[in-house]
């Protein structure tokens, strides 16, 4: 693929030496892909993480969502430095995860036109991701919150909204939507974290906008 960072040296505290690079996630019928790529700083909290000497001896990671196509490379931008890419459908509308600031984890976001727009997380969200999306703009992926794991389902504006797990279980997780059967398919996990394939019907006339 030639994304960029594809080879980048990381060290950890404790001197284990490894290689990160890129990797794509998602295509769509155009060939155009969607992925992240790891590389390096500098980045807001550099000076956090030369103190520590993680990542590449001194210098802060970037992970950096990007798209491809025959036209070369777009890097998405994130909310706070940093995002990833983790599907794309054939309207170019990119999902996956940026930091929103330096207190918080990576939230569900999407990229349309090169452009990166957060997804309605709730404000006690601790992570997140968008997984994957459908044809007609439906998103799913999971929210991480204080006391559990929720699967959401996204249909295009608004604020996501939480697919409950099966009862029973306390977490749910989706990484998939079809929006023209208003289905999205994912998993419930109990407490030894053992997934349970589930799949969530929303109404006909359902919209989270």
């Amino acid at each position: 693929m030639h994304a960029p960072g594809e080879s980048q040296d990381v060290t950890f505290p404790d001197g284990t030496h490894v290689k990160v690079g890129s990797q794509v996630d998602g295509i769509n019928d155009q060939g155009t892909v969607a992925g992240y790529t790891f590389l390096g700083g500098p980045v807001h909290d550099v000076d956090q993480y030369a103190t520590t000497k993680q990542w590449r001896n001194g210098y802060a990671p970037l992970l950096q969502a990007f798209s491809k196509s025959a036209g070369g490379v777009t890097r998405l931008p994130a909310g706070y430095d940093q995002a990833f890419g983790f599907a794309i459908n054939n309207a170019g509308l990119v999902v996956g995860a940026s930091l929103r600031d330096a207190n918080a984890g990576f939230l569900p976001a999407y990229w349309l036109d090169g452009v990166e727009h957060d997804m309605g997380a709730p404000a006690d969200a601790i992570a997140g991701r968008g997984l994957g999306v459908s044809q007609g703009g439906w998103v799913a992926g999971y929210v991480r919150l204080p006391d559990a794991t929720r699967s959401f389902v996204w249909t295009g504006a608004g604020s996501l909204q939480f697919n409950e797990p099966l009862p029973g279980y306390p977490s749910s997780l989706s990484h998939a939507a079809n929006d023209v059967l208003h289905v999205v398919a994912g998993f419930s996990t109990d407490d030894s974290n053992a997934p349970v394939p589930t799949v969530w019907q929303c109404p006909a006339n359902f919209t989270t906008g």
